[in-house]
């Protein structure tokens, strides 16, 4: 095969590739974020149970370690990739009956749980190989690019899916149907899976060069290698350090939700807004981390990130108009940071990874930001559960998320 043929091939695949994330972005719009902590709460879960779930993924960061290793074995990247993608996506399905089945009691929480364990589980296992397979095919200095116009347009996407949904949940709800409102959420989003799906089976497949069988030794002396290197430990740590003053205040929409009492459509209308602003914005980080760096960049965007939080002290509960103003150039702030902070991290991993070796390094630092991701939520949700103890729950949250 020509290696323009081969280019087009790998022009097509990242088409393919953005087509997939978006979708997928709908998806979780639909699956996750204030729909299903709205659902939980509806059923009970308490703050820790919410938490939890909402961590799924990041708990389950330690399997990319181990995808990173097994996946080297095959010469086939998607043939490796294609299976833990499809057990993720079905995994969710269950959660279109749970609203619909109220014998079950707390029984549902303990069944979701399980579900998106094992959803995680799957996901996580082979994201590292996904991750070498797109590095494969996207020019080293053009990743910044890549990766950032991907998440903006993935970002977009997923609020305007968001907001749709919750203008047809809110209204459902207002009719007194609010399960059957959940139920036809969690489909939708599901039906957007697999047709991310589809487009994902479109890319073409590329063959690793030196696929490694390793005896069990070789195994675990690859997984600590990057933790053994002290110029990838620097890494390491500030990445620890960033993701965990990011993530503490996991709360915030079982805050808006129970709190505040905001409707659906605001919380999603304000995730539009800051997804507009990522979307105007995220190439920029991208050229500029190509251009100037990756540490400088996640530098800037560390201050810039602080400054997001504090429009939530200035909220009132039940006043949806004021906080909605209030909630407005937060957003925008947000959108303008946040766009370029997942992009500047993994082109961070991608710099400091030896080529050869690079799958296993993706691993093990997005493992870390993984691991981090869920311990420091979880923590804010013990400290919440014991604050609330002492103050009331709008107290408590804000106590936390100072």
């Amino acid at each position: 095969m020509s290696s323009s043929s081969s280019r087009l091939q790998d022009l097509s695949s990242l088409r393919y590739a953005k087509l997939d994330v978006a979708l997928v972005s709908g998806f979780a719009a639909l699956i996750g974020g204030p729909f299903l902590v709205g659902f939980l709460k509806e059923i009970g879960a308490n703050d820790v149970q919410v938490n939890l779930l909402s961590v799924m993924p990041a708990l389950m960061g330690l399997m990319q370690i181990v995808g990173a290793v097994a996946g080297r074995r095959y010469t086939s990247y998607k043939r490796f990739v294609a299976p833990g993608g499809l057990i993720w996506r079905l995994m969710h399905f269950p959660l279109i009956v749970m609203p619909l089945v109220p014998g079950l009691g707390e029984h549902r929480i303990t069944i979701i749980i399980a579900c998106l364990a094992l959803a995680s589980f799957a996901a996580q296992l082979v994201d590292p190989i996904y991750n070498d397979w797109l590095a494969e095919m996207i020019p080293a200095n053009s990743r910044g690019w890549f990766f950032s116009t991907r998440n903006a347009v993935a970002g977009a996407v997923g609020a305007v899916v968001g907001l749709i949904g919750a203008i047809i949940f809110d209204r459902i709800k207002a009719a007194g149907y609010v399960m059957q409102g959940y139920t036809g959420v969690f489909a939708v989003g599901c039906v957007l899976s697999l047709i991310s799906m589809y487009y994902f089976l479109r890319m073409s497949d590329r063959v690793r060069a030196n696929p490694q069988r390793l005896r069990l030794r070789d195994t675990l002396a690859l997984i600590a290698e990057p933790y053994g290197n002290r110029a990838f430990r620097v890494v390491l740590l500030f990445l620890f350090v960033f993701v965990f003053g990011q993530v503490f205040m996991g709360g915030l929409l079982t805050y808006a939700l129970e709190t505040l009492q905001l409707p659906l459509t605001i919380l999603q209308i304000t995730g539009l807004i800051q997804a507009s602003v990522s979307l105007a914005c995220g190439k920029w980080w991208g050229y500029f981390a190509d251009r100037y760096g990756n540490k400088p960049m996640l530098a800037i965007l560390c201050l810039g990130i602080c400054i997001t939080p504090a429009m939530w002290f200035f909220t009132r509960p039940g006043e949806d108009l004021y906080n909605f103003l209030i909630l407005i150039p937060g957003h925008v702030i947000g959108g303008i940071f946040w766009s370029g902070v997942g992009v500047c991290q993994f082109n961070l991993l991608l710099k400091n990874a030896p080529e050869e070796k690079r799958a296993n390094y993706i691993a093990a630092g997005q493992s870390l930001m993984a691991m981090t991701g869920a311990l420091a939520p979880f923590l804010g949700g013990l400290l919440m559960q014991n604050l609330r103890a002492v103050m009331p729950a709008g107290s408590a949250y804000l106590t936390v998320l100072g």
